[in-house]
């Protein structure tokens, strides 16, 4: 569903097909977030090739893998509840959507576990575990703790997509959430 065909990048699902010309861009970017993310990015790696400028998976895995990937990063976070190796990863991945200007492309793969995996700051990391605790003991479904979740974070609920502007960024988003609310899964970073 996803290829490189001379100078354009196509994406499809069962009804469009997206094409767009890479030559537009200076730099293209792959952001990772959630569990699975990192074998998907690895894919869409060898898709671009040479193209990628650079790539970061964040996820609670690293993929056994043959070969090593151009310049794909993974990362590995903590899951259900967010820790300090999920702010240093998220950090990272900050500090690549800032340095992404106008005339770059950023490509971001979102799957389900983004919402703990994706956390930006103490402040964030303490907020989340103690929400997350205290509606899950209530029996809250994972809409509520996500709704309270993007909007304690600076990279949650359009965050991404907001730290990455004037960047040109494509979504490709897994849903884990009944309805496919993509605002809700990962907690809706780049929607």
């Amino acid at each position: 569903k996803i290829r490189v065909k001379g100078k354009s990048l196509e994406i499809s699902d069962t009804v469009n097909c997206i094409a767009m010309n890479l030559d537009k861009f200076e730099r293209i970017f792959l952001i990772g977030i959630g569990k699975g993310s990192a074998l998907s990015c690895a894919s869409l790696a060898k898709i671009l090739g040479k193209k990628l400028t650079k790539g970061i998976a964040l996820d609670v895995n690293r993929p056994n893998l043959q070969s090593s990937i151009f310049n794909l990063q993974f990362l590995i976070g903590t899951h259900p509840l967010p820790s300090q190796q999920n702010i240093k990863a998220t950090q990272e991945i900050i500090k690549l959507a800032t340095g992404a200007g106008e005339k770059d492309l950023i490509i971001s793969f979102i799957c389900g576990g983004g919402s703990a995996l994706l956390c930006g700051s103490q402040k964030e990391l303490k907020s989340s575990k103690t929400i997350f605790k205290e509606l899950t003991n209530k029996g809250a479904d994972i809409i509520e703790p996500n709704t309270v979740r993007k909007h304690l974070s600076e990279i949650k609920g359009v965050g991404l997509a907001k730290i990455a502007y004037p960047a040109t960024m494509i979504s490709l988003i897994i849903s884990d959430v009944l309805g496919n609310d993509l605002s809700m899964i990962a907690s809706g970073p780049a929607v």
